[in-house]
């Protein structure tokens, strides 16, 4: 045997002329071992697997590893601990080969009956407790290169210890040497399994479930990141699923097989299941373990949507057309202003405009017409009763203290149409985005809101988060509001202030943009349409702007019309523009109707136009 110089790990240095490199796949290469080849009865046997990216091998025959002495400085620079420590080296004196009866038979129950596999895989034994209670159990030293670094404890009632201060590293990581697969298991009973079925290219996790993944960092660059499957073989329990997860996103789901513990039945009918690998040996056998190993299923990358997830909805686009946004009946207006589920919306505009109460109308109007429940965060309308009773307003035509025109009846009715179809969020919650969009979520399953409208952005409380800004905080609520929108298919009306209006020469304010919404620029940047209330002093009427449509026609177009206003009921039409001969323009309010707007008691809808006729008496009165 040659005297080659040897890393602190046991790494024998040997230059790459002494290998005779064949059968190279990729990095992989094979080569007889420099070693043991003149010992072997079969010199020519390539026992040796390197890989040439990383300069590392191991040979399957005499177990020796090897490191290539041209790639030793970028082993050394690439494996150097991220972060100081101070572990200690376990005291491995009391370790003896496994022999006590009730262990090798408790291993027998669990189908581990390869006592050679088991020296290989270093499965020894030791003694638990103090003085003469000190009983035998298992003992599993976890190997880096000839070095142990730790040793777990497993007793015959299935407690498990390890040794204190010690580096948790996964157990059996050399076994990935040299290899193109690797599986991973939870614990080292399971890790047996695998290998006792010939997959011996396996490592466990060093504590279980909650195993700190960074504990692999050090060994990527010699040991993992050349893998080009990695059979992801935990337990199939909840928190066995959490490390699946967690080590797919770790390794790259690209290259990640999710192996399930589940087989045929013989009788052809329920499959068996079972939580993890050694129940599988155990119940099924080395054949239940290969068909889960065949059937292991790909990983699917976080984020990635295919075409497959979304198929039947472009099926239903070549069908049918993509749908066209709803109008809400405001004639001229409904021109530019449409809606859509999966819209984010944002609605802004000079102070008194009564941007809240336009709002509402929208979200009466989409649920009258089209029968879109509303969930509603309006911290501004306390108590909750008041902004029931302007809802109930505008469904009734009249302000509910109108008793002459509001019957005990309609009132009654109007109350149930209420509490079935329009939902507050509020009472004892914290005011953050999150919170607000949890409580959205959940009654979009319970109630199938269509439409959360949440006014205005300024009650949202920002995070406490240290370091960041403001801006970035409100970017970060804006992003997550406009992604439930979509994932959510909802639509999504944001009322957001804007900064300090501005006074102009005239002594009129100047009519603000949605870039001008206080915080952020991101308001303009992520809405889908952007919508502006202001007064027009030389009209005397509040223009609606529709400033941006991300997807014209289907959400409208940019444009503006202006609208007047009944306060009697809060509902609202357009104010049409009318050119007299003489060149002159004067604006005429549409009538503004009072009918109900509740299904009848048989189902049916009332009426639900506006009138079309121009008012011929005074002006309604505006109270912006």
């Amino acid at each position: 045997m040659e005297n080659y110089e040897e890393t602190k790990r046991g790494f024998r240095i040997v230059p790459k002329s002494d290998f005779d490199f064949r059968q190279i796949r990729g990095d992989i290469a094979r080569s007889t071992c420099p070693d043991c080849r003149d010992d072997r009865g079969h010199p020519g046997d390539p026992s040796v697997r390197m890989n040439l990216k990383t300069g590392i091998g191991k040979c399957f025959h005499c177990g020796r590893k090897y490191i290539l002495r041209e790639n030793l400085r970028t082993y050394n620079r690439r494996t150097l601990p991220q972060h100081p420590h101070h572990y200690t080296l376990p005291n491995c004196d009391n370790l003896t080969i496994l022999h006590t009866p009730e262990l090798l038979s408790q291993l027998a129950d669990r189908g581990l009956t390869d006592e050679a596999l088991l020296t290989r895989m270093h499965v020894m034994e030791s003694k638990r407790g103090s003085g003469g209670t000190a009983k035998p159990c298992f003992a599993f030293p976890s190997y880096d290169g000839k070095v142990i670094v730790n040793v777990s404890y497993r007793t015959l009632d299935k407690k498990m210890t390890q040794e204190k201060d010690c580096e948790l590293i996964p157990w059996n990581i050399d076994s990935a040497l040299g290899q193109t697969e690797l599986f991973i298991t939870e614990g080292r009973l399971d890790a047996l399994a695998l290998a006792q079925c010939g997959h011996e290219n396996v490592i466990s996790v060093a504590n279980g479930a909650e195993y700190d993944l960074s504990n692999f960092d050090r060994f990527r660059f010699s040991h993992l990141d050349q893998l080009e499957t990695i059979y992801i073989a935990g337990d199939n329990d909840t928190i066995g699923l959490k490390l699946r997860e967690r080590l797919a996103v770790y390794f790259g789901e690209y290259r990640c097989r999710i192996v399930e513990w589940e087989w045929p039945s013989e009788d052809g009918k329920k499959n068996h299941e079972v939580k993890d690998a050694n129940d599988c040996l155990m119940k099924g056998g080395a054949a239940a373990i290969e068909y889960c190993i065949e059937h292991a299923t790909e990983c699917r990358i976080v984020g990635e949507v295919a075409l497959g997830d979304v198929e039947g909805g472009v099926d239903d686009v070549r069908d049918h057309g993509l749908p066209e946004g709803k109008t809400i009946g405001l004639y001229d207006l409904d021109e530019y202003l449409k809606f859509l589920p999966g819209q984010f919306m944002v609605l802004t505009g000079s102070p008194g405009t009564g941007k809240s109460t336009f709002a509402d109308f929208i979200a009466i109007r989409l649920l009258q017409l089209y029968g879109w429940r509303c969930a509603l965060y309006s911290p501004e309308k306390r108590p909750v009763r008041n902004h029931y009773a302007e809802l109930e307003a505008k469904l009734l035509g009249y302000n509910i203290h109108d008793r002459v025109r509001v019957s005990d009846g309609n009132h009654e009715r109007c109350k149930r149409y209420l509490d079935e179809n329009i939902f507050h969020i509020g009472g004892d919650i914290r005011n953050d985005m999150d919170t607000i969009l949890h409580t959205a979520r959940q009654m979009k399953l319970k109630h199938g809101i269509r439409l959360l409208l949440i006014d205005p952005f300024a009650y949202i409380d920002l995070s406490h988060e240290s370091g960041v800004t403001d801006y970035e905080k409100i970017n970060q609520n804006i992003k997550a509001l406009a992604k439930f929108s979509a994932d959510e298919e909802l639509l999504t009306i944001l009322v957001a202030h804007p900064r300090k209006p501005v006074l102009l020469a005239s002594g009129r304010y100047a009519m603000p943009t949605l870039y001008d919404i206080n915080g952020s620029s991101m308001f303009y940047n992520l809405c889908d349409t952007g919508i502006i209330l202001h007064r027009d002093e030389t009209i005397n009427r509040v223009v609606v702007y529709v400033e941006k449509v991300r997807d014209q026609p289907r959400m409208g177009s940019i444009g503006h019309c202006a609208i007047c206003f009944d306060a009697e009921s809060g509902r609202y039409n357009i104010s049409h523009e009318d050119k007299l001969p003489n060149g002159t323009v004067r604006y005429i309010d549409y009538d503004i109707n009072h009918k109900i707007w509740l299904p009848q008691e048989n189902s049916s809808e009332g009426s639900l136009d506006f009138e079309n006729s121009p008012s011929t008496g005074e002006e309604e009165e505006c109270p912006f």
